[in-house]
């Protein structure tokens, strides 16, 4: 038994010898480790055209901009991005410049504006360094962080434009400098602000904010585009659900801005639900809660992977802009898009309608309906 053991040892032995001979061949010819990261992330490009098929702007507050222009159909260049993501270790550097058509003004929340380029700004420009995925330091135009929905890029948008709270409400882009910490089950990012819309030489005398977003997933991992997620990942099966809280404070669009919102997402297979509200309270308003709103797109993937219906149902509440009309104006939207995605995902596209009835019957009706068409790197 002794002898047949020993056998059986040396003929491991011989095995494991002859089953590595590439890797003990690589190890002596090597001299340099390959990097731990990547040094040069691709180039970042996003295209979205639009064939507008229908548009009537709402007449009411800041979430106009946004809108397609009225008076029929129309082609336009809805947005161009392009810029670079270079990582080097613990360090990250991203530069991203947007353009867009000029029907496809700035709304008052939007930042990282150019003054001498009307239609040109800077989404991000920031140096990051992130020594751990629990530590990570960010300075410079960065995503502001507040609500949910504003931390989805717009190529993965579930419609082709954000509900009309959110847009008004929640800003995008800012100059600062931000903490984040990922968990796992949580998620936090932290970040001071300045107020300046523009990157100009007011960045530090227009006034300054802080924002927070705590996320967590208590399941599984949800991320922000948990619609994306492929049928073959392992946790495609289970019930999952992600909730936020988010908080801003400081001046906005008003010195003494309170801003505040929550969010859910719920997903199952094919089926994924979002759902968001928002708050603002200026200081200088007599009302309690001057703008506010709430949306929830439910949707489900019809074709594995290839075709999603969503659908939305929102509510805003703001002050008109004359008192003279109304005192406030409360919009009830409907709407839903479907968005085919091509096999490697960077070309999707995308048809969505959006219909708003007013309340106040003084006020108008306003919505949209467009075909967009998303290359995205």
């Amino acid at each position: 038994m002794t002898d047949r053991r020993a056998a059986a040892l040396v003929a491991l032995a011989a095995t494991c010898g002859l089953a590595r001979p590439a890797a003990t061949a690589e190890a002596t010819t090597t001299t340099t480790p390959a990097p731990a990261t990547s040094e040069t992330y691709p180039l970042v490009l996003m295209v979205q055209g639009d064939a507008v098929v229908d548009g009537t702007p709402s007449g009411v507050g800041a979430a106009a901009g946004n809108d397609p222009p009225g008076g029929g159909s129309a082609a336009r260049l809805r947005r161009l991005r392009v810029g670079e993501d270079v990582r080097r270790g613990d360090w990250r550097a991203r530069l991203i410049v947007e353009a867009s058509s000029r029907d496809s003004a700035f709304v008052p929340a939007e930042g990282g504006r150019i003054p001498v380029a009307r239609f040109v700004r800077l989404t991000e420009a920031f140096a990051a360094w992130r020594p751990h995925r629990a530590f990570e330091l960010d300075a410079g135009a960065q995503r502001v962080p507040f609500s949910l929905s504003r931390q989805v890029d717009e190529a993965d948008l579930r419609l082709p434009e954000r509900a009309q709270a959110l847009v008004a409400v929640a800003p995008d882009y800012r100059a600062g400098v931000a903490f984040a910490s990922d968990l796992g089950l949580l998620n936090l990012r932290v970040a001071g602000m300045s107020a300046d819309r523009n990157l100009d030489d007011r960045l530090a005398s227009s006034g300054f904010f802080g924002a927070a977003r705590l996320g967590a997933d208590p399941i599984g991992p949800m991320g922000l585009t948990p619609w994306r997620r492929r049928t073959d990942d392992p946790w495609y099966g289970w019930w999952r659900f992600s909730a936020g809280i988010s908080i801003l404070y400081g001046t906005l669009l008003a010195p003494r801005t309170l801003a505040f919102g929550g969010d859910a997402q719920l997903q199952w297979r094919r089926v994924t639900v979002t759902g968001e509200y928002v708050g603002q309270q200026l200081a200088a308003s007599d009302a309690p809660l001057p703008s506010q709103g709430a949306v929830l797109e439910p949707g489900v993937t019809l074709v594995k992977e290839r075709l999603e219906l969503v659908l939305r149902g929102a509510w805003f509440h703001q002050p008109a802009p004359a008192p003279a009309v109304s005192s406030s104006a409360d919009t009830l939207a409907t709407g839903g898009a479907l968005t085919f995605f091509t096999r490697d995902a960077h070309l999707r596209i995308q048809a969505g309608i959006e219909l708003r009835h007013t309340l106040d019957a003084r006020l108008r009706d306003s919505g949209w309906a467009i075909i967009r068409a998303t290359l995205a790197l």
